[in-house]
């Protein structure tokens, strides 16, 4: 049985043991089961809804002149799919405008840090690390667009938590 199944099991069981008391009851069993159900069935629409947009562009995304702004069409269209998949109806209109302006804006800097470092202005560490600030900077704007709630529902965090998506030891190596 794979380790997943296994976990849910014991997750279920310990649910369920908190709601009554001696043994599981199938009731509260598949409460609990229907309840993981129902999220794995949202993940898995999720992430087909972003295979799909990716797949229909595949010979497109494969060259390697993409322009930057259908770079951002594509990643804007993915951050639309995680906030339905995350917020649903929590989501208002203003939260995609101001989070496709901040990401827009980190892309066209990332896209200006890696000419740097193609140039050899900037050493792969201070790529790395340029990267990692400009990261935080987003996600930092998106909690004030957000607020707390649904920042941490939309990206798995704290507000204000640090976070280091790129390895100065890594880039290093992977550069060389």
């Amino acid at each position: 049985i794979p380790d997943i199944y296994v976990q849910r099991e014991w997750r279920d069981r310990i649910r369920a043991g908190s709601k009554i008391s001696g043994d599981i009851t199938s009731e509260a069993l598949t409460q609990s089961t229907t309840h993981d159900s129902n999220e794995d069935t949202m993940m898995q629409n999720y992430v087909t809804k972003v295979r799909m947009l990716y797949e229909e562009e595949i010979d497109e995304i494969e060259s390697a002149g993409m322009s930057l702004n259908k770079q951002n069409d594509y990643l804007a269209q993915e951050l639309d799919l995680l906030l339905d998949f995350r917020l649903g109806d929590q989501k208002n209109s203003e939260d995609p405008k101001h989070l496709h302006e901040y990401q827009s804006a980190m892309l066209a800097k990332k896209n200006d840090f890696y000419e740097e470092l193609m140039k050899n202005n900037i050493t792969p560490e201070e790529y790395a690390n340029k990267l990692n600030n400009l990261i935080s900077d987003f996600l930092k704007k998106s909690v004030t667009v957000l607020g707390k709630e649904k920042y941490s529902k939309l990206f798995n965090l704290e507000p204000y938590e640090s976070v280091q998506i790129v390895d100065p030891e890594i880039m290093k190596i992977s550069i060389q």
